[in-house]
């Protein structure tokens, strides 16, 4: 395992990731990129990753049988979402992710059933490999999309070591229309919410994509339990806070 944390050169990486995809579903390695958020360089192989999926990044701890529990408005309309950190693994470009299976309602009314897709590197980057997507809300419909297929790269979600200023993709596949980034605002700022009140550690960033060109979101990370809260603060409203945090057996 390597022992130093190497810190992914994210927008030109993610970029770049796309050529690396093989048609078998394979990531082969990548020559080392600069990245105009920060100087430091590193090389995608899926040889990073454990044979074992672990994520223990503490602004986005998914262990399994942890379930998050979400409530907020959407359109002044009452929403719950609830996210799984589930027990099972799916090989995606030949790296073991962990699945998270996220169920959105409005109103009660069953909208949206995903599965997402992550993998934490030996540097403790945790990155976002795909979804598949159930919506029953024309609203809320995104194509599904894997990395290794169509072209489609993993993004960042988070980074092992993440810095004011930084921006990343946090996927890309352009065929599916998704193409979030990300922005880091602060490390230390505080939340509200009804599991609990943060205060000075939370991570804030600024979420957009290109094919969403009036929607601009926030979102915030305590350490040691993940995300608190997403704010839509362009194209809104909408804003949902973390309401409970549940740990299931197997």
């Amino acid at each position: 395992m390597p022992s130093a944390i190497v810190r992914p050169a994210l927008i030109a990486l993610s970029m770049t990731l796309a050529a690396a995809c093989s048609t078998s579903g394979g990531v082969t390695p990548t020559s080392a990129v600069s990245s105009p958020a920060q100087a430091n360089q590193t090389i995608f192989s899926n040889a990073f990753f454990p044979d074992t999926p672990k994520i223990t990044n503490p602004y986005l701890p998914y262990i399994p049988g942890t379930e998050y529990i979400i409530h907020g408005k959407v359109n002044k309309q009452p929403e719950k979402e609830v996210q799984f950190v589930g027990f099972t693994t799916r090989k995606i470009a030949g790296v073991k992710c962990t699945i998270v299976h996220d169920r959105v309602w409005v109103n009660n009314i069953l909208e949206e059933r995903t599965e997402d897709y992550y993998a934490q590197d030996f540097y403790g980057n945790v990155w976002y490999f795909g979804e598949s997507e159930t919506s029953f809300h024309p609203r809320r419909h995104k194509d599904s999309w894997l990395a290794g297929v169509h072209g489609a790269s993993p993004g960042i979600m988070m980074e092992a070591e993440p810095r004011v200023g930084d921006q990343y993709y946090q996927e890309h596949a352009p065929k599916a229309h998704a193409e979030d980034q990300a922005r880091i605002l602060t490390l230390t700022t505080n939340v509200h919410t009804p599991f609990g009140n943060f205060f000075g550690n939370v991570l804030e960033t600024d979420e957009f994509s290109k094919f969403e060109p009036g929607v601009r979101s926030h979102k915030y990370y305590e350490p040691g339990y993940g995300e608190m809260e997403e704010h839509v603060v362009r194209g809104g409203p909408e804003i949902l806070k973390l309401t409970g945090v549940v740990v299931k057996k197997r």
